[in-house]
């Protein structure tokens, strides 16, 4: 279950990823870079996913690992 709630989060940041790859670039071509600002959709995203899967796993792993809690 671990394993398919990662592949889902990184599908969904690399779609992020690239809607924002394409509204910056319409944004840039069209000259609306002086009205509106650039959008930053993933890197946010990635570190909320980052923070929620990434590293309760890790941090799970060494529990296991060390016994110990940290």
């Amino acid at each position: 279950m671990r394993y398919i709630i990662k592949r889902l989060g990184l599908i969904s940041y690399g779609v992020v990823s690239l809607l924002e790859s394409v509204a910056n670039i319409s944004i840039y071509f069209t000259h609306l870079d002086f009205i509106i600002k650039p959008v930053d959709w993933a890197v946010p995203f990635y570190f909320w996913y980052t923070n929620k899967f990434l590293k309760g796993g890790y941090i799970s792993n060494l529990k296991k690992t060390n016994g110990q809690d940290i």
